[in-house]
C-alpha cells in the first residue's frame, strides 16, 4: 500500500477540486489505477435540491482518463446518490 506522502502527491497531481486520492496501484502493461473519494460526503437531493446526508444508493464508476506518459490512467470513484 502506498504511503501517505505518495498518496498526497497523487492527490496534488490529479488536482481535482474536492477530491482526494485514497489509494493507487500501477499495473504493468495495463496502467495506473487511482481510487478517489469526495471530501464532502454530503450531496444535493435530486428532487428538492436541498443539501442532505441521506444515501439513496452507492455507485462505483471506473473512468479511463488522459494517459500519464505511456501509461493509461483509470480513475475509480465510489459516490453516493442522495
Amino acid at each position: 500500500m502506498p504511503s501517505s506522502p505518495q498518496i498526497s502527491l497523487m492527490t496534488k497531481i490529479v488536482n481535482l477540486e474536492g477530491v482526494n486520492v485514497i489509494n493507487y496501484s500501477i499495473v504493468e502493461n495495463v496502467g495506473i489505477f487511482l481510487y478517489i473519494e469526495e471530501m464532502d460526503k454530503g450531496g444535493v437531493c435530486l428532487n428538492c435540491q436541498s443539501k442532505t446526508q441521506k444515501i439513496h444508493k452507492n455507485i462505483k464508476a471506473t473512468v479511463r482518463d488522459i494517459p500519464m506518459g505511456d501509461q493509461d490512467v483509470f480513475v475509480i470513484s465510489h459516490w453516493q446518490q442522495e
